[in-house]
């Protein structure tokens, strides 16, 4: 969403609110909560599992196994996973799925970024867990006839402190509204 969603966000809110200073943080989505919570942001859109939230549902959208179309995969071979680096709830539900049905895995490639995972994956290097509308035509979408179980849809929330100010009310808003649910 940084790239297809928060320049159309950035651009209402700049127009609005010309005189606000605007920084923005993009990186691993774990992390956000509890810079909120601490205080270092006043708004955070990030990934979380769909029944453990706090904050406002933008979306959700079921999440995917994925590989290049010429990834060959062998099911009595340990599958070269790309994943996200740290503990987040995607790693963590990609790898109890294959732990439930007994695939064998092994974690090929780490990235702290969707674009270092989808690398690994357009290389044919790797399997990928990516969100639905972050998939790209090259990809292949892996099923349960593949051996990759069906994966629990992934949750895009907005978290804001408590003490809101002006600004990130209209924050709030500008996001909202570009995510249809202002």
């Amino acid at each position: 969403y940084g790239t297809s969603v928060l320049e159309k966000v950035l651009a209402a809110f700049a127009t609005r609110h010309p005189g606000v200073e605007v920084a923005v943080r993009c990186g691993f989505s774990g992390r956000f909560p509890d810079a909120v919570e601490r205080g270092e942001l006043d708004l955070a859109v990030h990934a979380a599992d769909p029944n453990d939230r706090v904050g406002k549902l933008l979306l959700t959208e079921q999440t995917r196994w994925v590989a290049h179309p010429g990834l060959k995969l062998d099911p009595a071979e340990p599958a070269p996973l790309a994943l996200f680096d740290r503990d987040c709830w995607w790693r963590a539900s990609a790898i109890a799925a294959l732990e439930r049905i007994g695939r064998p895995y092994r974690i090929a490639y780490t990235s702290e970024s969707i674009s270092g995972v989808k690398a690994a994956i357009a290389a044919g290097l790797a399997v990928g867990v990516l969100a639905e509308s972050t998939l790209e035509g090259s990809m292949r979408i892996l099923k349960e006839s593949d051996r990759f179980p069906i994966l629990p849809p992934s949750a895009l929330i907005l978290r804001r402190q408590e003490e809101a100010t002006e600004a990130s009310l209209a924050m709030e808003a500008a996001i909202c509204t570009a995510f249809g649910t202002g």
